[in-house]
């Protein structure tokens, strides 16, 4: 009399492994049935177990002005810096600058606070409070307040590159936003065409 075998399907799923005990007798098994039985639990495993990530990268978090610049600096493409303080800026010398890599700055609702003189009459050179410096530079700036500065609260210089979402700028000498244009191309638009995705516009 012939006697029936323990054995086990063992189904690889991701991280997991499936074991699914069958029997083997003298009249065998519907290994249909089995393996439509392996396959509904996959499925399932697929539809609910959450899914992860695993190039997600945390950001940096920043709480003074060294921080943040020693931060940038050390970033690679795709990088996020986020604020955990306010910024204050002390010197003409404290613009935050991007160059050849692109980088998000989350300020978390922080704000940075620029370096601003008004007995300068004429400011020169880089004043703004953080700058996209050239071809290569992206800048992708969030949830973040930007005051005083001696020049412009956003500057995207030279073919450099920046995205607000969130961002709110007051109290610039010269301007909230400043796009240089590379070749001398520029569009003037009316107060009345003024394009819907910006939120407001303060008179200079």
């Amino acid at each position: 009399m012939e006697k029936d075998v323990a054995n086990c399907l063992f189904f690889r799923y991701n991280i997991f492994m499936i074991r699914i005990p069958y029997q083997i007798g003298k009249r065998g098994e519907n290994m249909g049935k089995l393996r439509k039985i392996a396959f509904l639990l996959v499925v399932g495993l697929g539809i609910f177990m959450p899914m992860v990530n695993v190039d997600a990268k945390e950001s940096v978090k920043v709480a003074n002005k060294e921080e943040l610049k020693a931060a940038l600096a050390a970033a690679n493409s795709g990088d996020v810096i986020e604020l955990t303080a306010n910024i204050k800026l002390d010197s003409i010398d404290d613009a935050i600058v991007v160059s050849g890599k692109e980088v998000t700055i989350d300020g978390a609702g922080f704000t940075i606070t620029g370096w601003r003189d008004d007995e300068v009459l004429k400011p020169s050179g880089n004043q703004s409070i953080i700058v996209a410096q050239q071809a290569g530079a992206i800048i992708h700036l969030k949830n973040i307040k930007l005051v005083n500065s001696q020049k412009y609260g956003v500057q995207a210089y030279d073919n450099g590159y920046v995205d607000l979402d969130n961002v709110e700028i007051n109290n610039c000498r010269y301007g909230a936003v400043l796009v240089n244009a590379v070749d001398g191309k520029h569009k003037y638009y009316d107060i009345k065409d003024i394009p819907n995705w910006v939120d407001r516009v303060y008179p200079a």
